[in-house]
Order: C-alpha cells, then structure tokens, then sequence
C-alpha cells in the first residue's frame, strides 16, 4: 500500500510538472492568437475622420444648392455684382446697379465670377463657391488641430465647426463674412504651425491669407489679427527672446512685402472712383465691423 502510495504521488507530482511546463507555451500560444485580433482591432483608420467629415460637409452645405432662387441679398449682391462685373469686363471695382459699390470688396465678388466662367450663371453657380468656402473652413481646422494635437481632438474641432449654426446661415447670408472668416483662420492657423509646428515655408499661406482678408473686407483684417496675436501672447505671457523667435518664424520682412504685392495693384486698378468712394463713405469705419458688411 504504501509502494503504490508513492508511486501515485510521484505520478501526480510529474503531472503537476508537466503543466507547469506547458503553462507558459499555452500562454505564449494564446497571446500569439490573440495578438493579431487585438492589433487588427486597433489599427488605425486615416480614412474614417475624413469620410465622416465629407459626408457631414456634404450633406450640410452642398444639399438644396438648386432648391430654391436666389432671395436672400446677403446671396443676391454678390451674384449680381458678379455678372456686372463680367458684362463690364472690370474685374477690379465691384458694382451694384451699375454704378461702383464702395460697400464692398472684390474678393467674394470674384468667387462668384469665377463660378459663372465655369458654368452658366444660376442659383448652383452663386452658391457653390461659398459652400466650398465652408469645406475649406472645416478642413482647415481638422488639418491643424491634428497637426498640433491629435486625430481625436481635430475630428471634435470640425464637427463643431461644421455645426456651428452660424457658419450655415453665413453660406446663405452673409457670404462676406464668410469668406473672410476663412481667410482671417487661414492666416490665424498658419501662424500656429509656424510656431508650434515649426512647418517650413507656412509663412506664405499666413500673409496670402491675410492679403486675401483684406480684399475682402479691408485692412480691418491686420487689426483683428494683430489683436488676436497680442491677446495670446498677453496670456501666454512669453519671454521676449521668445517672442523674437517666434516673431522671426512668421517672416514679417518677406510677408509684408507679399501683402503689398497681392493687394495694392488690386485697389490700383479699381480706380480712383472707387478709392474716392470708399473714403468718403460716410459710415467708413461701421463696414470694416465683421457682420457690418454684406
């Protein structure tokens, strides 16, 4: 009895070995089959923010762009300034009724333009620049915010921005504040990964964006940006020799001289009709307001 005592407790003793020996193979075993699920579970998906983000932009601002005429004059100004502007052939100066507009800049004006060389001029052709205007808005800002952040906040940033509320009813209304909001970020984007990021050559994006402002709503748009910059820097409460290095990564030399470039032979060639205009407006400082200005 005791022989086949120890030998029952040896036996179960090799047993015991045996698996223990076996444990970490099996776990080894499982690990390798569960690795792959786990990894193909998170393998990343670029694509799926920007699906998500056209289908949204799409169903948004480029639905009903043929739905209904054209009623709305924050949409009819600058559509009928547009073939005004092509029946005249100055494609520098904007008109209402025929006569020079001194309420107005060119830069909406030309979207539209540009829209009815394409295609024949309709609700479609007057509506489809500012919706792409919107794209760009939205894209803009899912483009920087990963670069600066990540994937996640970058796709919450232009969901916000796609509904914003406001942002639609500009698409219909207020197409100049549109396109200067785009420009104004633009700029206000570029600035950032010029800092941040340290992205070579952006400075150029930053001062055409800026030019681009200012076609569209006048030199309002050096101010509003030049406030924004020192507010952040007020809060960021940077150093100067900082300052100095992030003030020398926006290339103010180079910019300005391409500011200058890009928007004085615009207001050259409108004339000095409509210089003279503009400066005698008599509310010349309430349509530089963002909002003041269809």
């Amino acid at each position: 009895m005791a022989k086949k005592k120890k030998r029952t407790n040896n036996q179960t003793a090799k047993q015991t070995e045996s698996t223990s020996q076996n444990q970490p193979t099996n776990t080894k075993s499982a690990d390798a089959m569960s690795g792959p699920d786990s990894n193909a579970n998170a393998v990343e998906r670029p694509w799926l923010p920007w699906l998500l983000l056209v289908l949204t932009v799409a169903g948004i601002y480029f639905n009903q762009l043929t739905g209904y005429s054209l009623i709305d004059p924050g949409e009819t100004i600058n559509s009928e300034s547009a073939r005004q502007m092509l029946l005249l052939k100055n494609y520098f100066a904007p008109y209402c009724n025929y006569q020079i507009d001194s309420h107005s800049f060119v830069l909406p004006i030309w979207l539209v333009a540009l829209s009815y060389q394409l295609s024949a001029p309709g609700a479609l052709t007057a509506r489809l620049p500012f919706a792409i205007v919107a794209a760009l808005l939205v894209f803009s800002t899912y483009l920087t915010t990963k670069r600066l952040v990540d994937r996640e906040s970058a796709l919450t940033a232009a969901l916000m921005t796609v509904s914003a509320p406001l942002l639609l009813v500009s698409t219909k209304t207020d197409t100049t504040s549109l396109s200067f909001a785009l420009c104004l970020d633009l700029a206000l984007y570029a600035t950032a990964l010029a800092i941040f990021a340290c992205v070579k050559h952006i400075w150029l994006l930053l001062w055409i964006a800026l030019a681009l402002a200012i076609l569209c709503r006048g030199p309002v748009a050096l101010a509003i940006y030049a406030i924004a910059l020192s507010l952040f820097f007020v809060a960021t409460k940077v150093k100067l020799t900082q300052l100095k290095y992030w003030l020398m990564r926006l290339a103010p030399a180079q910019g300005i001289t391409l500011l200058i470039l890009c928007t004085l032979p615009v207001f050259y060639f409108a004339g000095p009709t409509y210089l003279k205009a503009l400066g005698q407006y008599p509310n010349y400082t309430g349509f530089y307001l963002p909002g003041s200005a269809k």
